[in-house]
């Protein structure tokens, strides 16, 4: 699908005056899937609305749903903004989640619920889940936005997806 060669026509667009990168054209993308995959429009839209509904694209009038026809879409990971949004949402969803109570639990060396016992790295994780589960997603996000900075070779191309 992202192919230069064999997938969607993704380039610069124009709607309504206003210019948007790296966009394709929805009608576009259900008759790629219609060929390359070998499957009916309507199931072409029923996997497109899938990848809508699971942030692989993004719709750019901002409707979230998926139309078979002059609509524009972008996918996610070319527009760096957007997914700074998006992983933000997470982010706050994923930090709400955690308590007060696993904040206190992460800082303690002895437990009352295990009889003072010392806590090892494992019970603090079983008693600071939501802590953990947000532990382990900052690491990730951590490990995917540096991937994207190295993978350039030139150092200006690495400076410019930093800012």
């Amino acid at each position: 699908m992202r192919d230069p060669i064999s997938g969607l026509s993704v380039k610069d667009r124009k709607i309504k005056m206003k210019s948007f990168s790296k966009c394709f054209v929805g009608s576009e993308a259900v008759d790629w899937f219609c060929k390359s995959q070998n499957v009916s429009r309507e199931t072409s839209v029923s996997i497109l609305k899938q990848f809508l509904s699971l942030r692989i694209i993004y719709d750019i009038s901002e409707e979230n749903e998926f139309v078979d026809g002059q609509h524009f879409y972008t996918f996610m990971e070319d527009n760096m903004e957007l997914m700074a949004h998006q992983y933000t949402l997470l982010d706050l969803d994923r930090f709400q989640q955690i308590l007060p109570s696993e904040i206190l639990y992460a800082h303690l060396k002895y437990s009352p619920q295990f009889h003072y016992e010392k806590l090892s790295a494992s019970m603090r994780g079983d008693l600071c889940p939501n802590l953990s589960a947000y532990v382990d997603w900052c690491n990730q996000m951590i490990r995917s936005i540096s991937t994207q900075i190295i993978k350039p070779k030139e150092p200006k191309v690495r400076a410019d997806v930093i800012e």
